[in-house]
């Protein structure tokens, strides 16, 4: 039971990883269908352990929890910055994309609980 609740703790840290990092994937995906929605939870994970991977290796912070959450607010920071200057409207694009974005999270679902069988 207790591997089952890792599980979900890491399927809503993942999820909420590519939610913060939309913004800055829908700079460069806004020619796609769903604005690069598929691909932020993946190069969110990409940008955040770069950006953890880079303050420890300048020696600015030490690795360990402290730094990935500070990793983690720089990412909050650079999507709030913009989506207040691009006024990126997320709850337009899920209305708009609900089946497309629905069926992503549905495929994520899937390959994340798949292998836990």
């Amino acid at each position: 039971m207790i591997e089952y609740s890792y599980a979900i703790s890491w399927f809503i840290i993942i999820e909420i990883i590519g939610f913060i990092t939309f913004p800055i994937i829908s700079l460069t995906c806004g020619n796609l269908n769903d604005k690069g929605y598929s691909f932020s939870k993946i190069l969110g994970i990409v940008f955040l352990t770069f950006i953890t991977w880079l303050l420890a290796s300048l020696h600015i912070l030490k690795f360990g929890w402290f730094t990935v959450v500070f990793s983690l607010l720089i990412l909050l920071l650079i999507m709030a910055l913009l989506a207040r200057n691009k006024k990126i409207g997320l709850v337009e694009l899920f209305r708009d994309n609900r089946h497309m974005i629905l069926k992503n999270e549905f495929i994520f679902l899937f390959a994340f609980v798949y292998p836990l069988r």
